[in-house]
């Protein structure tokens, strides 16, 4: 089901629980804040993938918004959304970024209007950027198309919460939490939500989970880690988990044969995107679904940033993760960039570089370890690396393994990600699943063919998986089928009582 047409079908839900919808959300709201009634803005609701938003104003002019986990579409939402609040609550506590003032939140159970996990958070007022490069229906190049000094305004600005963000040093990979001992006053911001570190719960988990149909896959059996390695390995688990597992991760024998030898190939070469040495950084927060709609702007003239409003998703991840190239440069997720789309993110790889070089030749951090992300003087070398490409001339260079970072500024060793190939790597690691034309693996393997040596090609194993795989898909297809016949006839008898209504009310 598409997105739009499941956000219906959730409101229509709704719409047929007595009272309707709109009063049961604002008589609720009144509860939360001392009686005082409350209308919603407007009608026209916003629904992300994962939550529904509603603004809403109080008699007394306050304005709020209301993010509600869609429960169809949203699995663990208690877990994800007292995650998410962690996150807030240490940002505006601990750093200068702009993120909106959470006034209250709760769990289900919480909730006494039914409507399930929720965040009551202050309303900014802004422009998603989104909305600002957009070129329908087309985006994939829109970005092209933006003028050099309104990328600059955007990175500047984005490449300084980054670097403020790698001053944040975390022990372990996980997610941040409230303690449940911690009291969380409404329509307050209290500075004793200090959070802890629980197990990471990104969005790739959680479709693995839900998509996939493997529990284990999600939030069931994760653990806090302080291991680069361990958790990259649990990340690739994860990706045959649901290749492995999820009746329709194929198309055809073909299809089944790329991505099982793919999947081997990665999990074979792990060794090569590891070393003892990446640890010695530590972990950062990272969000690994945030893209242009996440940032609010003031209009299309004037791009400060007045808000990041959405940081669901967001974990303490390895640095070297978190040290890679942002994804969303190029406004669309780089593993499903084609060849000729390259050039267009690294030109933005090279602006972003540019403005974040500029803040940590201002920054005023005093350099006592050299840790990533503080001012260190930048040497000749940071502009002479080599350039990642697919020439024949570097196509039987090995890739450097990962160093420890100590002594390098955060510019180093993302420019470092891009030129070694790393990067990719890290891509793929990030991937939902193993997709028909992985091309985050095929660039690496391109420039790098050794690295495909590391699994010698079984054709028995290949086979039997193969084999296993189709026979998934055609009992996928047939269920499939017989339940699309079953919506159709429930469709039909809705549509007939319907006529049969009308009929009987025109007589």
């Amino acid at each position: 089901m598409r997105r739009a047409e499941g956000y219906v079908a959730w409101m229509s839900e709704q719409e047929n629980i007595e009272p309707p919808f709109t009063k049961r959300l604002t008589s609720w709201l009144s509860t939360l804040y001392y009686g005082i009634p409350c209308r919603i803005l407007n009608d026209n609701f916003e629904a992300g993938r994962f939550n529904a938003l509603f603004p809403a104003r109080y008699d007394d002019g306050t304005r709020v918004m209301v993010r509600i986990s869609k429960p169809s579409f949203t699995l663990h939402g208690d877990e994800k959304i007292h995650r998410e609040v962690a996150v807030l609550k240490y940002l505006r506590q601990n750093t200068s970024i702009p993120v909106p003032r959470v006034y209250t939140w709760g769990t289900s159970k919480d909730n006494s209007s039914g409507l399930g996990p929720f965040i009551i958070m202050e309303l900014l007022r802004g422009v998603p950027l989104s909305a600002i490069v957009r070129d329908e229906p087309d985006m994939r190049l829109t970005i092209s198309q933006v003028p050099e000094e309104s990328l600059r305004t955007v990175y500047r600005q984005l490449a300084g919460y980054m670097l403020e963000l790698s001053q944040h040093r975390f022990s372990h990979i996980g997610s941040l939490i409230i303690p449940t001992d911690q009291v969380h006053d409404t329509f307050t911001d209290q500075a004793r939500d200090k959070p802890e570190v629980a197990p990471p719960f990104t969005c790739k988990m959680h479709d693995t989970e839900a998509k996939g149909g493997v529990p284990e896959g999600g939030l069931q059996g994760a653990t806090v880690s302080s291991s680069s390695a361990e958790y990259y390995k649990r990340v690739l688990d994860h990706t045959w988990q649901r290749l492995s597992r999820q009746h329709n991760s194929v198309e055809n024998e073909d299809d089944a044969r790329y991505k099982f030898i793919t999947y081997k190939q990665m999990s074979a070469a792990l060794s090569e995107f590891i070393s003892d040495d990446m640890d010695a950084a530590g972990s950062r927060l990272l969000s690994d679904d945030f893209w242009a709609n996440d940032v609010l702007v003031k209009n299309k003239f004037n791009l400060k940033i007045v808000a990041i409003v959405d940081l669901e998703w967001t974990n303490t991840m390895p640095y070297y993760t978190f040290a890679s190239p942002p994804r969303w440069l190029a406004l669309h997720e780089p593993e499903y960039l084609r060849d000729h789309e390259v050039p267009v993110y690294a030109r933005c790889l090279e602006i972003f570089l540019q403005e974040l070089r500029r803040h940590e030749g201002e920054s005023t951090v005093e350099a006592l370890d050299y840790w990533p992300g503080q001012a260190v003087k930048q040497t000749e070398s940071d502009n002479d690396l080599v350039p990642f490409d697919d020439s024949d001339n570097t196509c039987f260079m090995r890739i450097p393994p990962p160093q420890n970072p100590r002594g390098q500024s955060l510019s180093t060793v993302m420019r470092e990600n891009w030129d070694s190939g790393r990067f990719w790597f890290h891509e793929a690691l990030r991937s939902n699943a193993i997709s028909n034309e992985f091309r985050p693996w095929d660039r690496l393997v391109k420039r790098y063919p050794y690295l495909k040596d590391f699994y010698k090609i079984d054709e028995d194993e290949v086979d039997a998986f193969v084999q296993r795989k189709m026979a998934d898909r055609r009992r996928y297809d047939t269920e499939w089928a017989e339940q699309c016949e079953e919506h159709l006839k429930k469709k039909r008898k809705i549509k007939e009582a319907r006529k049969g209504e009308r009929k009987e009310n025109e007589t």
